[in-house]
């Protein structure tokens, strides 16, 4: 005892992370690569403090087939749709995920400098900082760029919201 105190405790680290703990939401990761639905070519990385609309749904066409005495309905598999995805974060200065929003987006004098599709991943991080699922969305494009309001009474992060279209959907582990 040193000044009349107890010894100072170190921190414990943290305990690795077994199989089938939950994953926190958040840690995660954005990457983008690629200039077409499979090329994942060079990556970006991009930092995030939300991201919401991974969703996939399919719909189907409700039939009743003649051999069906019952008449219970049954269903075919139809057209599958992806919800945009929507990522938000803090403003800064520059970014290459930024360059490849805004040169996807036409000016006032010519067309989209870029319109390129590129590949989004969004990999979620287990405590000791290691990726575990990951979703991959094929074939993005920017559809959507919104700035926070601007207020001088309040002191807060800026906010800018980018929003994605997506063709195609992968989970892996």
């Amino acid at each position: 005892m040193e000044n009349g105190l107890p010894p100072r405790k170190s921190p414990e680290p943290p305990k690795p992370a077994r199989e089938n703990d939950p994953y926190r939401m958040f840690r995660f990761r954005v990457k983008m690569s690629g200039g077409g639905f499979l090329d994942f070519g060079k990556t970006t990385e991009a930092a995030f403090s939300q991201c919401s609309g991974i969703r996939a749904s399919t719909e189907v066409v409700r039939v009743r087939t003649g051999a069906d005495i019952r008449g219970v309905q049954g269903i075919i598999p139809s057209i599958v749709t992806y919800s945009n995805l929507t990522l938000s974060k803090g403003v800064v200065a520059n970014g290459k995920f930024l360059d490849w929003v805004f040169g996807c987006l036409p000016t006032n004098l010519m067309g989209p400098k870029k319109p390129k599709r590129k590949t989004i991943e969004i990999s979620v991080l287990n405590d000791a900082g290691k990726e575990g699922v990951t979703w991959t969305l094929y074939g993005a494009y920017p559809v959507g760029y919104e700035l926070a309001s601007l207020d001088a009474s309040q002191d807060g992060v800026l906010m800018e919201t980018l929003e994605f279209a997506y063709v195609g959907l992968k989970r892996s582990t």
